[in-house]
């Protein structure tokens, strides 16, 4: 009976941090994905005068598609799509809110007001973009350390 207990907790704790790593992943790529985006809105803002849906309509990116950031039917705005979705791209509310905010910027204002409120948007995205890439590889070896002491200490109590 401690034997099954022990492999059910072994289980959680595998798929439990396998899980948290995923998720961690996912958001470093969600973030690198926006400021992509928002270097081609500025670009494409400063060279050509795009706005709103055409933005996405030529940012070719799997990311946005499968999380259902795209050009679609509707009128909607950026910031309505992207609250639409916001939840599978597995950003906290800190990345979110700059997004947000640089959505909403992009939307409205003079073109001079704008491009200065995506690089305002962009170098906070950055900063938080090195600061999770440079942690990630020592988070992950904590965790699956802890992790691992975890279940060789339920092994050595059980037997």
């Amino acid at each position: 009976m401690e034997f099954l207990g022990f492999t059910v907790l072994t289980f959680v704790l595998y798929f439990g941090v396998s899980d948290y790593l995923l998720k961690e992943k996912k958001r470093i790529a969600s973030i690198r994905e926006f400021i992509s985006f928002f270097e081609f809105a500025k670009m494409q803002m400063q060279c050509f005068l795009t706005q709103g849906e055409q933005l996405l309509l030529n940012f070719n990116s799997d990311l946005f598609e499968k999380a259902g950031f795209s050009a679609s039917e509707g009128n909607f705005t950026l910031l309505e799509r992207f609250n639409a979705v916001s939840d599978r791209f597995f950003i906290k509310d800190e990345e979110s809110r700059v997004i947000k905010t640089c959505l909403a910027k992009m939307e409205s204002g003079y073109l001079e007001s704008v491009i200065e409120g995506i690089e305002i948007c962009l170098a906070q995205l950055t900063e938080r973009l090195d600061e999770l890439s440079a942690g990630y590889p020592k988070n992950k070896r904590i965790t699956v350390t802890v992790t691992v002491t975890l279940i060789l200490g339920l092994l050595i109590y059980i037997i």
